[in-house]
């Protein structure tokens, strides 16, 4: 099974395709949305996995990495340069 790895930053997005080996198939990076919020950035992220399947030729598993880390008390990220 393919695999998709989205690295979300402040600046840029960049999501990977990697065989089972770990071997990267496919690279693809964009502008993380600035305005409009929370959102904006949720459907760049959905856009990039779809675009990044579609090219792929098949379903994959997604993990994303954020900058921060989280809040124990909040269960939401701090200390993060992404929205």
């Amino acid at each position: 099974m393919l695999r998709i790895g989205i690295d979300l930053g402040g600046t840029k997005t960049e999501g990977i395709v990697m065989d089972g080996a770990g071997k990267i198939l496919m690279r693809e990076r964009q502008v993380t949305p600035q305005a409009n919020g929370y959102q904006a950035v949720l459907q760049s992220i959905q856009a990039l996995v779809l675009k990044l399947e579609h090219a792929s030729g098949e379903s994959c598993r997604v993990g994303v990495g954020t900058p921060g880390a989280l809040s124990a008390r909040t269960g939401r990220l701090k200390n993060s340069n992404t929205v």
